[in-house]
Order: C-alpha cells, then structure tokens, then sequence
C-alpha cells in the first residue's frame, strides 16, 4: 500500500532483506496466537525486524487496491456508526463497582 501512497518510503532494494528477516509465513506461527487470541502487541515482538508477510511482489497498483478496499471499508464503517445513537454504542453496565456492597 505503501507503494501506492507514499513510494518515496519504500525501500525496494530491501524487500527481500525484509522478507528474509520476517516472518513469511506469520499466521501459521505457534508464538503468535494463543488459544485462538494474538499475543503481541507489534510485528516486531514476533520478528527481528518487524516484517509480516513476503512484500517482494509488491506493486503499485496491488497498493492501491488494497487502499481503495481499506477506504471503502471505512466509508462503510462511518455511514454505519453514523446511523447509530451514541448510546446504543456505548458499553452497557456490567460491572458492579462495589461489588459486596449494600447500597
């Protein structure tokens, strides 16, 4: 996507560095989920580089369908949220924040 949105910060001497560094094949990683819940907070705690994925096919025009769908997506999301009231998006009380208490 990068390709499509900002090139100038690719790298693309560097994408089999990258790929070789990374973690290809990341889904199927036994230290990346547990008991079906990702355990990392950032690429970089599973990968010495930080990369997810093989991008040595990477082009333009691949990024900039994947920025068109990622748009879409959200547009979606938003006309979505903006037909909701606020308060049914709330979380609703579950919590007792005195539990054992008599009130």
């Amino acid at each position: 996507m990068m390709m499509h949105v900002d090139p100038d910060l690719v790298r693309e001497d560097r994408l089999e560095d990258a790929r070789d560094g990374g973690l290809v094949d990341w889904k199927n990683s036994d230290d990346a989920y547990v008991h079906g819940a990702r355990n990392f907070y950032d690429s970089i705690d599973n990968t010495e580089n930080g990369v997810l994925g093989d991008q040595t096919d990477a082009t333009p025009e691949k990024g900039e369908r994947l920025f068109e769908a990622a748009t879409d997506q959200l547009v979606n999301l938003l006309e979505w949220l903006d037909g909701r009231r606020f308060e049914d998006l709330m979380a609703k009380p579950h919590v007792d924040p005195e539990p054992g208490s008599r009130r």
